[in-house]
């Protein structure tokens, strides 16, 4: 919201106003909520400030997702990398 601020035409204390609550969506804890309130706005800037809002939701979406799609089996691989790792760390520590 800074950036957007900066960017646009000033839409006083209660024009945007956004914050974490209890999720409406069955899958969802907590989302984010916008409340909006603005009078004789440019359609352009209001325009341009759902666009970025939107993009950041997208990117968001996208971060949980990959986060999901986890199966034991690449759990497994990269706990054996974690293994690896420290192995090697040790060799170095020992033998220079």
């Amino acid at each position: 919201m800074w950036a957007i601020k900066e960017r646009y035409k000033d839409y006083g204390e209660d024009g945007f106003k956004m914050y974490v609550d209890k999720a409406e969506t069955e899958d969802l804890d907590e989302e984010v909520f916008l409340d909006v309130n603005l009078q004789h706005y440019p359609l352009r800037d209001f325009r341009a400030i759902i666009g970025e809002m939107n993009s950041a939701v997208r990117g968001y979406e996208k971060l949980g997702k990959r986060n999901t799609k986890k199966t034991e089996e690449k759990v497994g691989k990269h706990a054996m990398h974690l293994i690896r790792l420290y192995l090697m760390g040790i060799d170095i520590l020992e033998k220079e």
